[in-house]
């Protein structure tokens, strides 16, 4: 009976193995045809970012390892890897993979966990795949257990894409780039259909060397959790984020929060925390903020809402436009620049009330002290701000990264605060008053301090 059994079991290996272990080979030999895009998550680069700042902690320093391993695991898969700041930016590759990594490390557990989500060229998700390690302490070190848990993530993953049914169609069914098929296909950029075309504004048109001293935080929210949406707000977020690149600020010193990313915590984690840890007295420092503002009726204080704000309760879920200046007077840097895109004045565009109540715009207070501070704000105490739909942006941030691009420079070229808070002025106040409406941008502060 046993002799039987067995031999029925080794005839069904015999004739079915084969033609499976064909396809296996098959898939990952079509997935080695492949040129990959990598783009790293908004989440990804804020743990990489943490990891900075704890690396001399017991297992940070082999998550600081994680995107070398990663290109190694993927570039034994796929034909090419190339690296992309966002998914708009990846051209001439086949299929565009936005990693994310996920990491909790505690005194007796570690856990790991990197998905990769794959795009086709058309900006349709072809498959998510995730691999997910945890360890607990027992006898190991806890960078013993990170350094497992990292490696194994990587492997349960790497099996993932072998296994994905979805990929391996898309590889066979995909014309390559360099093969005589794939050989007249156009650019991804040229091909992807956009609501929004790129504009003149979205990248800068300088390139200035990159400068390790140069530090950003970039929030941009437009849906919100429990308020109305703050139109084009993270589009501006991401057009500021290409212009300080071009700006000379490295990728590692940017800071990028959007969506639930940019919650109050976060907030006061990269102000209060991060930013202390890493500026110094050569510093720079570059603060952009796009969302809704909102006063509070009764001491006329004004408040920057993170993702999760409510101007219901805004001592508790808001972030105060005065303790923003406080905490960034203390910083050691040489030159700090804030730009607000939003307004305080409860009365509409990028600013919200507690329902219930109504605007009180005469009470609004940002005459705050600024210190060593350049300050460029959106719209007057009184006013709202609004956007420019033909262009998908806010319409003070447009006519900022079109004054960066050349529009505001000087006779000698160069761009200082005052020569741009000019042009924007005049280009931001007409277009308004197109829209029936006044809104005067602001400049407090250092006006002759060099912007570009």
């Amino acid at each position: 009976m046993c002799f039987r059994w067995f031999a029925r079991v080794l005839c069904c290996l015999i004739l079915v193995s084969p033609s499976a272990w064909a396809r296996s080979t098959n898939d990952a030999s079509q997935l080695r045809e492949l040129r990959v895009g990598l783009v790293l998550s908004d989440g990804t680069l804020g743990l990489f970012n943490l990891t900075r700042m704890s690396r001399t902690k017991a297992g940070w320093q082999e998550i600081g390892m994680l995107p070398l391993k990663m290109r190694k695991t993927l570039g034994s898969l796929f034909k090419n890897i190339q690296s992309f700041d966002r998914i708009g930016d990846a051209k001439d590759v086949d299929l565009i993979a936005v990693w994310n990594a996920e990491a909790n490390l505690k005194k007796k557990r570690v856990s790991i966990e990197n998905s990769i989500a794959f795009y086709d060229s058309q900006h349709g998700m072809v498959d998510e795949i995730a691999g997910k390690a945890a360890k607990s302490l027992r006898r190991f070190k806890v960078r013993n257990l990170t350094e497992e848990a990292v490696e194994e993530s990587l492997t349960v993953l790497r099996d993932g894409i072998l296994a994905s049914a979805k990929l391996a169609e898309a590889a066979r069914n995909l014309p390559l780039l360099g093969t005589s098929e794939g050989a007249g296909r156009l650019p991804l950029h040229s091909r992807k259909k956009v609501i929004f075309s790129r504009l003149d504004v979205d990248r800068p048109n300088y390139k200035v060397k990159e400068n390790r001293n140069r530090f950003a935080l970039v929030m941009g929210i437009e849906n919100y959790a429990n308020i109305a949406s703050a139109e084009f707000a993270e589009r501006d977020a991401e057009s500021v984020k290409s212009h300080l690149r071009g700006l000379g600020f490295p990728q590692r010193n940017i800071i990028y929060l959007t969506g639930q990313r940019a919650v109050r915590s976060s907030f006061e984690k990269y102000l209060e925390t991060w930013l202390p840890l890493n500026l110094n007295k050569e510093s720079e420092l570059f603060v952009y903020f796009s969302g809704h503002g909102s006063p509070d009726p009764k001491s006329g204080s004004a408040y920057l809402l993170p993702w999760d704000g409510d101007p219901q309760f805004l001592k508790n879920t808001a972030y105060p436009l005065k303790r923003l200046y406080a905490k960034l007077n203390k910083l050691p840097a040489k030159k700090i620049t804030v730009v607000v895109d939003a307004c305080f004045s409860g009365a509409g565009g990028r600013s919200v009330l507690a329902r219930g109540t109504r605007p009180l715009v005469t009470r609004v207070n940002t005459n705050i002290k600024l210190g060593k501070l350049t300050v460029f704000s959106a719209a007057d105490a009184n006013e709202i701000t609004g956007t420019y739909d033909e262009k998908g942006h806010g319409l003070f941030t447009y006519f900022f990264l079109k004054g960066l691009n050349g529009a505001a420079s000087t006779q000698s070229g160069a761009i200082t605060a005052e020569s741009l808070h000019e042009y924007l002025k005049s280009k931001v106040q007409d277009e308004a008053r197109r829209q029936n409406r006044d809104q005067t941008p602001q400049l407090n502060g250092r006006a002759k301090s060099l912007i570009r």
